[in-house]
Order: C-alpha cells, then sequence, then structure tokens
C-alpha cells in the first residue's frame, strides 16, 4: 500500500493528465452549482480502489463517503460511494475515480475467483502476481491483487 503522500502524487498526476484535455461539457454547468450523488455498482465482485477514490474527490474539495469496504463482496446496484460538492469538481474526478475503481476491482475479483478454485484443489496453493503490470500503475494492481486474497509477489 503506497503511503498517503506518495498516493496523493500519483493521483494528482492521473488527474492532471485526464484534465489536460479540458471537460468542455462541464463548462455549461454553473460553477456554484452543487451537487450530490452516489457510485452504484453494475456488476457484483470484490471491490477494490475506495481508498484511492476517496482521496481523488478529496483532492478537487468534494465530499466523499465510502460506503463499502475495500476487499469486500459487493454486489449490483450496492451503493459505493457518496459524493457532494460543486458539481463541476465532482465531473472533474468522477472519470478517474471510476477508472480506479472498475480496474482495481476487476483485478481483485479475478484474483478471488482464481485463488478459491486453486484452494479447492489444494489449500496450500498461493496465487501471486508477477512483476508484468501496468506502467505507473503497478501500486494500484498490486493493491487489488492483495485485496483480491493474491500474493503481490
Amino acid at each position: 500500500m503506497l503511503a498517503e503522500p506518495l498516493l496523493r502524487q500519483k493521483l494528482l498526476a492521473f488527474l492532471e493528465e485526464d484534465l489536460h484535455f479540458a471537460d468542455v461539457s462541464s463548462q455549461i454547468i454553473p460553477s456554484d452549482l452543487v451537487a450530490s450523488g452516489q457510485i452504484i455498482c453494475k456488476q457484483g465482485g470484490i471491490i477494490a480502489g475506495v481508498r484511492e477514490a476517496l482521496l481523488v474527490f478529496s483532492l478537487v474539495n468534494v465530499e466523499a463517503a465510502a460506503l463499502a469496504k475495500d476487499g469486500t463482496v459487493i454486489t449490483n446496484g450496492d451503493a459505493i460511494l457518496t459524493v457532494s460538492g460543486l458539481a463541476r469538481n465532482i465531473l472533474c474526478a468522477e472519470r478517474t475515480a471510476l477508472n480506479l475503481l472498475h480496474r482495481m476491482s476487476a483485478i481483485a475479483s479475478t484474483v478471488r475467483k482464481a485463488v478459491e478454485l486453486a484452494q479447492a484443489s489444494n489449500p496450500k496453493v498461493r496465487i501471486a502476481a508477477t512483476r508484468k503490470t501496468t506502467p505507473g500503475f503497478r501500486a494500484f494492481e498490486k493493491q487489488a491483487v492483495i485485496l483480491g486474497g493474491g500474493d503481490p509477489g
């Protein structure tokens, strides 16, 4: 797990990369409009990336609260996070937060399935990750492996 200062640095870089091209559509939203919403699960599995998503929203001054805990089983329709703040700020962070939640949850869910299948044959089997990770995303992928019950390698 990344220490918070390094995690903040990486997440800021993700936001800067995403916002570099600007979100023209959000410019029609009044700058003082306050909004709230929820992030809802569309497919069950193991949730991962909640810590990171919360921090992404905080970096743009959006209040966010976790309704699900990293590493737990979620089902279709479960609420994962609530957010509230300036609508433009929510829109600035939502794609980065969703990308983190989606990718990390997919990894954690796949690892959990592999662990369960392997351990059904031999309880001593470990599922371990390799060094072959996505550039710039290694720490997030390794954290998702851990949350799925695997060995980060």
